[in-house]
Order: structure tokens, then sequence, then C-alpha cells
């Protein structure tokens, strides 16, 4: 369930259909309305903001969290676009979550209905 090197280029192995409860942090914006924290680039029709999602669509067409509070603060630090809150998600088996580690490590990409996301989020926590 990573990225690995091959020939210069990454390649994703493995997408698995979340089968225990799991728990994962997403920048949020909240200025953002109802669900759209929670689609992903490709769903609300973002250009893909970097080049493994150019060169991925399944990744694109995932919604990026992190496995620590304190990689998403972070990746918020790092790139203040993303949003001003994290979002704590307890994501449950058998709702149709599918997720694989990418990017880097403690890096998940989820896949999953952005109602089903929403309705995940467990606490909402500041950036400091």
């Amino acid at each position: 369930m990573a990225w690995t090197p091959a020939r210069g280029r990454q390649v994703l192995e493995v997408v698995h259909l979340l089968e225990n409860e799991m728990t994962v942090f997403r920048v949020v914006d909240t200025s953002r309305r109802g669900d759209d924290n929670f689609r992903s680039a490709y769903e609300l029709g973002a250009p893909p903001p970097r080049r493994i999602q150019l060169v991925s669509t399944p990744i694109w067409m995932a919604l990026s969290t992190l496995t620590t509070l304190d990689m998403a603060r972070s990746r918020a630090r790092a790139f203040p676009v993303l949003g001003n809150k994290i979002a704590e998600m307890h994501l449950q088996a058998g709702l149709g979550f599918a997720l694989a580690e990418t990017i880097e490590e403690g890096h998940v990409s989820v896949w999953g209905d952005p109602v089903k996301l929403r309705a995940s989020v467990v606490d909402v926590y500041p950036l400091s």
C-alpha cells in the first residue's frame, strides 16, 4: 500500500477497502460550503494541484488525508491555500471507503461519498 519507484516514475500498488475503523486528519477551509471540503479536486473541477495528480487520475480523484494531527498541521502551514482548520475523521468500515498510502509515508488517499466523509468528522482543530 505504497508508492514505489519504477523506472523513474511512481506507481500506485494497492487500493484497499476500509476493513477497520481508521482515524485520519484533513486540512479544511471553513469558508467552503457544505461537503466541498470532502470532495476531491477532480470532483470540484479544479486542475491537478501537483505533478502526481497529472500522471495519476485516481490520485486526483481521491481526498488527501494524513495519519497524524501534527502532519496535517505541517501540511496546512506549508500550503496555506488548503485551509484554516484540521478535521479529525473517524472512518468506519462498511461505508464504501477505499484508501491507499500515497505520495509519502503518512499520506492516505481516501475515496468515498463526500456526505459520509463529512459525517465522519468528530472534531475540528485550529492550526496552532
